[in-house]
């Protein structure tokens, strides 16, 4: 896969360090896919509340038990940064690369 569609050529980085990891095939292809999933499943505003519980839960002082899956949450969360990274790279820092 060409690496221009994962990184930007301005940053410092190491090929794998950037390559995307929770991402499918088919939304490494088209990040939206990614973001559409996750939106289907709660609204933007029922993932940060499920963020902030865990947030919560696990600075409790009984965090031993969880009203929030932070596996459920984590796997959300790195989905929606890959795919908003893949966006950047994709839609903005290569723009700017020809001005």
């Amino acid at each position: 896969m060409n690496k221009n569609f994962f990184t930007l050529a301005t940053l410092e980085s190491k090929q794998f360090s950037d390559f995307p990891r929770a991402l499918n095939k088919a939304e490494m292809r088209n990040p939206y896919k990614a973001l559409s999933k996750l939106f289907k499943q709660h609204t933007p505003e029922k993932w940060l509340a499920k963020f902030k519980y865990l947030l919560d839960d696990a600075c409790a002082k009984n965090a031993d038990v969880f009203y929030e899956n932070p596996l459920e949450v984590y796997l959300a969360l790195s989905k929606l940064f890959e795919a908003a990274h893949l966006i950047q790279v994709r839609e903005i820092g290569h723009i700017r690369k020809w001005r």
